[in-house]
Parts: C-alpha cells; sequence; structure tokens
C-alpha cells in the first residue's frame, strides 16, 4: 500500500490546516472553507476527543513512508450496538494528489478500519453531486449510486 493512515499527533496542525483553509480542496465539501483560526480549533478538539466510543475517527494520510502528507480521512461511526453499526467514510486530497488513485486507496482503507477494527457491518459515503470525480471512486469502490440531491 503506498498510503498510511494514522489518527492525528499534536505536530500535525499545519497538515490539518492545509486541507481545511484550501478553497479547492473544500470545494465540493459539506461545509465552507474554514479560515485559520476555525481549522486551529476544530483540530484541537479532534486532539481531545480520546473518548474509546468516540464517534469521529479522523486520520492523517501519508505516503508508505511518511514523509509527505497527502491529506484527510474519517470514519463517523453513525450507530453501532453489539451486532455491529453504521459508519460514513469521507476523505479529503490535497489538490497535488489528486488523479493518482489514491481516494480510492484511502476508501478501502477506512473500510478495512471500519469493518476490522471497529465492528461495523455497513459503510456508506456520499459526495456532492457536482463531484464526478468522486462519485467515479466510490463506484470503483463498489458502492452503489442511490440518489441524488
Amino acid at each position: 500500500m503506498r498510503l498510511t493512515l494514522k489518527e492525528f499527533k499534536k505536530n500535525e496542525l499545519e497538515q490539518y490546516c492545509a486541507i481545511f483553509t484550501d478553497k479547492a480542496v473544500m470545494r465540493y465539501a459539506w461545509r465552507d472553507t474554514m479560515t485559520q483560526e476555525e481549522a486551529e480549533a476544530c483540530f484541537h478538539e479532534l486532539l481531545a476527543n480520546t473518548s474509546p466510543n468516540k464517534r469521529m475517527h479522523e486520520y492523517a494520510v501519508w505516503n508508505g513512508t511518511q514523509d509527505t502528507f497527502f491529506g484527510y480521512a474519517l470514519l463517523e461511526v453513525q450507530h453501532k450496538n453489539e451486532l455491529g453499526g453504521i459508519a460514513e467514510a469521507g476523505y479529503f486530497l490535497l489538490p497535488e494528489h489528486w488523479g493518482n488513485g489514491y481516494a480510492l486507496e484511502i476508501l478501502r482503507c477506512l473500510c478495512r478500519i471500519a469493518f476490522c477494527e471497529l465492528g461495523m457491518h455497513v459503510v456508506v459515503a456520499h459526495c456532492n453531486a457536482n463531484n464526478t470525480a468522486s462519485e467515479r471512486v466510490l463506484q470503483k469502490a463498489g458502492y452503489v449510486k442511490e440518489g441524488h440531491h
């Protein structure tokens, strides 16, 4: 695998902010581009979330040797019980890493984490209807388009 997903560390503030303050990265996101101050506040919230039962599992995406930052990945647990659960997968890549198959690798890694480590039995994902590149990634990963807003 060319990429490594790992929980963010306190010395990775700059990398986290690079994602959420980038207008190109956030173009199709569920929220607007963050200011530096907003991104820093969210990063500190992320680091404070150490509960073993946390809903948000947020990862820094690095290359295999962990010397180049690629992006951000997320699993949000929406429901969990003793039989399994449902999580939503999401990702953002820095523009210089677009178009190289990394998003598909991230999504496959997130599914492995969800099923094997978090005990989920369903992993869902969605993308902005205008984001055709992400829609293709989801289809390559085996997702089926169920709706369109």
